[in-house]
């Protein structure tokens, strides 16, 4: 499975399974995304516990968080949701060992994600941020285009 998250005081995602077909796509706030993290490791680990042998697999994909010396006055204030969010994902990387890793996109590649992923609108405007849900589900389609499990948007009938 595949969890495309765009970190935040709202938190995108987008999940796909593992052929890399859509799932689904949503925003939730902080804390209960925190609390889907946690139940979500709860039932996996329960799942390895009956069933060391299975194959189950998760691979977040995230959008990476650096603090810019050009952006630093914006963030005077902040509480910081971005970094706690991804450090969540972390927590639950590590305590998955080998059956889960994370992808972290740098921001500048969420114009190129947006247009294959079908939102040019977004793509072409940069002082038009996309709803969290498209920017989450961006990044994930970008992965999934390059990891060879989608097609990418050019060789589209």
């Amino acid at each position: 499975m595949f969890i495309a998250i765009d970190p935040g005081a709202n938190v995108g995602v987008a999940t796909f399974n593992e052929k890399g077909e859509d799932i689904k796509r949503t925003v939730m706030r902080e804390e209960p995304f925190r609390d889907l993290m946690a139940n979500m490791y709860s039932m996996l680990y329960a799942e390895v516990q009956k069933h060391p042998e299975s194959k189950i697999g998760l691979t977040f994909i995230m959008e990476d968080f650096k603090l810019r010396q050009d952006k630093a006055i914006d963030q005077t204030g902040s509480d910081m949701p971005a970094p706690r969010i991804i450090g969540a994902v972390q927590m639950i990387d590590r305590l998955l060992g080998d059956r889960s890793e994370i992808i972290l996109h740098q921001p500048m590649v969420l114009s190129t994600a947006l247009k294959w992923a079908g939102f040019p609108k977004y793509a072409n405007n940069r002082r038009l941020h996309p709803p969290d849900d498209i920017a989450a589900y961006s990044h994930g389609v970008f992965h999934l285009i390059n990891a060879g499990l989608r097609k990418h948007p050019i060789f589209d009938d």
